[in-house]
């Protein structure tokens, strides 16, 4: 096995020439509205659907707790519902609010970029029935178009968390109300992304291109300006439209090779792990039939000390997501154990089967010693 990486696993996306391809053209203008990101995306969601003084928005107990923030931002009145150790749906809990609370919208995840199970979906839909809003977040699927199996009445991406872009594609399911959505990329009433985060998004991109690909500069650098990009991100308070340059990005995207590889990636990786002990998967399938994963969630004891350890030889891994400061999270057992335990191991199009056997084989030492 080869015992150096030709790139760092993990960490922000920087520019490759090979996923550009002008001979493809999705039009992806066409298919919904175009904002600058998935807090953008929210925002404009939230305001189309107005809420009223005694109407509350029902969140799932694991989320990124960053979607509290901007609801608290927006004043809106919210409830959480329980989320199992599967990362399943607790039907009773929704229920339960409903029975109590005057529920406007129940706002759900297709977590790490899987659907919910069938009997899930259909109890969604039939709310539906009551004049409830669904809003579908499918940050952690890769998408470009309406999917079949998608059930909000809105239902939202965000492509910074799979490429060197920022974006987020709005889709309504009532063909008026998309119509109006395709409208709008063309009008003028949001301002096309540019600000402080955007800028300093763009240079550490460009900085960690040349750092990666040329060797050009230090680490150091774009870390620096990433994270005063975080600062600046979550300052911003209105919505945004995506960057003309960014929207041309993803119209040039070779969509099928992309997901190729991350299927490759995920089944290597699941194959390897599957008879592991020490490991418990989060989605316990191997055929991703039309499931296209943000990464391959596993839960491990340890989780910090691992995640230090695989630090030292250049595997930088996310977690999804730390919420043992939040107030709300010790009413939720199942969400703070996954919080506590889970570790993201990359799969994207940046990384072939040589990485996965690098990353595969570091952490099996880890956790053999």
């Amino acid at each position: 096995m080869n015992n150096k990486l030709k790139y760092p696993i993990g960490g922000e996306f920087w520019f490759q020439d090979e996923f550009q391809d002008k001979d493809i053209y999705n039009n992806i203008e066409n298919e919904g509205l175009l904002l600058s990101g998935g807090e953008s995306a929210i925002r404009f969601i939230l305001n189309e659907i107005s809420f009223e003084n005694d109407e509350i928005i029902l969140l799932p107990s694991y989320l990124c707790p960053t979607i509290v923030e901007l609801i608290k931002k927006l004043n809106i009145k919210y409830k959480f519902y329980n989320i199992n150790k599967k990362l399943d749906i607790d039907i009773v809990s929704i229920e339960n609010l409903i029975n109590k609370y005057n529920v406007k919208v129940v706002f759900f995840i297709d977590y790490f970029g899987f659907f919910h199970k069938e009997s899930t979906r259909k109890f969604l839909k039939n709310l539906k029935l009551k004049n409830i809003l669904l809003i579908e977040d499918a940050v952690q699927k890769f998408w470009i178009k309406w999917e079949k199996k998608f059930i909000g009445d809105y239902v939202f991406n965000s492509y910074r968390k799979f490429l060197p872009i920022d974006g987020s594609l709005i889709l309504c399911r009532e063909n008026e109300s998309l119509n109006i959505l395709k409208k709008l990329n063309s009008l003028s009433r949001y301002k096309e992304a540019n600000d402080k985060y955007f800028k300093f998004m763009e240079k550490a991109r460009d900085i960690k291109t040349k750092f990666i690909s040329q060797n050009i500069g230090y680490e150091n650098d774009y870390l620096n300006l990433f994270n005063r990009a975080n600062i600046e991100y979550y300052k911003r308070k209105n919505i945004l439209k995506i960057n003309l340059k960014h929207k041309r990005y993803l119209n040039h995207f070779p969509i099928n090779k992309f997901i190729k590889r991350r299927e490759e990636n995920y089944s290597y990786v699941f194959k390897q792990l599957k008879n592991m002990k020490k490991i418990t998967f989060l989605n316990q399938t191997e055929n991703l039939d039309d499931n296209t994963p943000l990464v391959f969630p596993i839960l491990i004891d340890n989780r910090d000390c691992i995640k230090k350890e695989l630090m030292k030889n250049q595997i930088y891994l996310p977690i999804h997501w730390n919420l043992e400061n939040e107030k709300w999270i010790n009413n939720f057992k199942n969400s703070l154990n996954i919080s506590k335990n889970i570790l993201s191991l990359p799969i994207d199009w940046r990384y072939e089967i040589k990485d996965m056997e690098f990353l595969i084989f570091k952490l099996k030492e880890i956790l053999i010693r």
